[in-house]
């Protein structure tokens, strides 16, 4: 009885190491979510249905989506920036900075509600993480990554 039971816990431990990753390299992640392009395509359709983009507006957004979710990538895989929260928020400030130049009022005051509510979404869950595994607040308190600030 002993002996099956060492099996099984053995193929349990074999089955846990073939099911979870153990370590996810930027690379790996990057493929994962699709090259910057994809990405740029998926947020720019996801945009055509939130905002009702024109003919005319969309090769607008999307160039303005590649251009940032290239330099987003390079935020994100570059090791060596120190702040790259700060580099996001600045990144996020001028990606909509641009699409302000392409959305109507209209739109553009749509996509400011939704990213306030993405905002007050991650704060709450923050908030509601079990004690201890809270993460520090921003310095200064920067909007979180991803983010715009508003302005």
């Amino acid at each position: 009885m002993k002996k099956n039971n060492i099996k099984n816990v053995i193929k349990g431990i074999a089955l846990l190491a073939i099911l979870v990753p153990v370590d996810l390299s930027a690379q790996q992640m990057q493929g994962r979510r699709g090259t910057a392009e994809e990405r740029a395509k998926s947020q720019t359709e996801m945009m055509q249905n939130q905002f009702g983009l024109s003919k005319d507006q969309l090769p607008k957004v999307n160039a303005i989506n590649l251009k940032y979710t290239k330099e987003m990538e390079v935020i994100i895989t570059n090791k060596d920036m120190p702040d790259k929260r700060e580099a996001m928020n600045k990144m996020s400030a001028n990606k909509d900075a641009d699409l302000k130049k392409v959305f109507t009022a209209e739109q553009f005051q749509k996509l400011q509600t939704m990213e306030q509510q993405r905002r007050q979404m991650i704060q709450n869950r923050m908030q509601n993480r079990p004690q201890g595994m809270q993460a520090a607040p921003p310095p200064g308190g920067a909007t979180p990554p991803g983010m715009s600030s508003g302005k």
